[in-house]
């Protein structure tokens, strides 16, 4: 029998309750040891549960691994979450 590594990525991300994410969106640590953040492959997970990508400079809000999206680790996306994008950023497609 295998042993679990914590620092490998393990699991499935969703968006909302029930609502499965690409195959971009990896977990930030392995499930088997709890739910844990999901962000976009490549992109930094930071300990608030948000992703950041330095590419662009963004700070975004992306998902965790609880299917019914009730862990403190998925991420409360709702209009007023005070997250903004710098000068020179994507938003909604077209560059800021």
């Amino acid at each position: 029998m295998a042993d679990f590594n914590p620092l490998i990525s393990n699991g499935t991300c969703y968006y909302s309750t029930g609502l499965r994410s690409d195959g971009r969106f990896l977990p930030c640590g392995n499930s088997a040891f709890g739910h844990v953040s999901c962000c976009s492959a490549g992109d930094m997970c930071l300990s608030s549960n948000a992703c950041f990508n330095s590419r662009w400079g963004v700070t975004y809000l992306a998902g965790c691994t609880d299917r019914n999206y009730q862990d403190a680790t998925c991420p409360r996306k709702d209009d007023e979450n005070g997250m903004c994008t710098p000068k020179g950023a994507f938003r909604s497609g077209v560059r800021s």
